[in-house]
């Protein structure tokens, strides 16, 4: 599926630093899907994994960052790196007056977000952080019957995404680069939980955990409780077997999404209601949301108003970790 940026004039052109697994496996095949991006430059310190893929994308191979920005038609750059090292590559993209799109989360701490924030307003570029699944219509989906006549009032919200070890050199396990399964896995559930009522958010409790043997924390909850005294809990971790799913209980009625966070293709997406005895299962459209979400902060790139937003909702999506953070219960 082209998803269509027509009203887009010129396009937005992009450059992408850092080509890990995601990179190749995410984001240049999402670039490709829509119409209106225009891919000028992919960068890595492996270059001959640049240049492969150059050929098969059509687009010039750089070996540095300075090499990337320095290319003057460039819009906005991904930055596709580890977490720790997304202050300094962002601050670069920001000074060569480049927006910058960035991989979650924004940096390991609130006192980094607002400096790249910062220097952001002060040239008036956007920051746009990655959260795709907002951008899925499954999100529309559920932040529509929330609290409408299909549950009744919201009384809880559960939600949980995790998954099995991967190999212990990859770089999420690396304290010095920012890993975290907070910042990395619990990011969505915390982000998504809080985005589905609109009342006001207060953080309650918190737990993070770190397995033996691990320099990092692996797994971790969060209790928050709206204005209208509504629960909402997440649970996030590695080490565990896959979970990837929001259950909206209302007064009357139960939703249940999944998957609700990354969405693969050999799963079948659900939406369920639930109300006593009765099942109702709705369709949810297949789509690209990593495609969609790239598709919006291109479509936005231009609107001043648009660009404040994107730093706001940068500044919001930090400032939900570092609550979790500083109320932490370590055991």
């Amino acid at each position: 599926m082209i998803l269509n940026l027509t009203r887009i004039d010129p396009p937005v052109s992009i450059g992408v630093w850092g080509l890990g697994r995601h990179a190749r496996r995410t984001i240049l095949p999402a670039i490709a899907q829509v119409d209106g991006l225009q891919l000028a430059g992919i960068a890595t310190r492996r270059k001959d994994v640049a240049t492969e893929l150059s050929e098969v994308y059509g687009t010039r191979a750089l070996g540095t960052l300075e090499e990337l920005l320095a290319i003057k038609e460039i819009d906005a750059v991904i930055v596709a790196t580890p977490i720790g090292c997304h202050l300094e590559d962002g601050t670069r993209a920001l000074l060569a007056g480049k927006h910058l799109w960035c991989e979650k989360s924004l940096t390991s701490g609130i006192t980094d977000t607002r400096d790249l924030l910062d220097k952001a307003a002060a040239s008036d570029l956007a920051v746009n952080v990655v959260c795709s699944p907002l951008y899925h219509p499954l999100f529309g989906m559920l932040l529509k019957r929330a609290g409408q006549l299909d549950v009744g009032a919201v009384l809880s919200i559960d939600a949980q995404f995790g998954f099995p070890h991967v190999s212990r050199d990859h770089p999420k396990y690396d304290l010095q680069l920012g890993g975290s399964a907070l910042s990395d896995v619990g990011y969505y559930p915390i982000v998504i939980g809080t985005s589905l009522l609109r009342d006001e958010i207060n953080l309650v409790s918190a737990v993070m955990e770190r397995e033996p043997g691990f320099d990092i924390d692996t797994r971790g909850s969060a209790f928050f409780r709206s204005s209208q005294g509504a629960h909402i809990i997440m649970r996030w971790g590695y080490g565990q077997d896959y979970v990837n799913e929001i259950r909206i209980v209302g007064e009357t009625g139960v939703i249940e999404a999944f998957p609700a966070f990354s969405k693969p293709d050999n799963i079948a997406m659900t939406l369920r209601i639930r109300r006593q005895q009765s099942v109702t299962n709705i369709p949810v459209p297949e789509v690209n949301q990593y495609a969609a979400m790239l598709a919006s902060f291109a479509a936005a790139i231009r609107d001043r108003d648009s660009r404040a937003a994107s730093r706001k909702s940068a500044l919001r999506y930090q400032s939900l970790l570092d609550a979790v953070r500083s109320h932490v219960y370590q055991p």
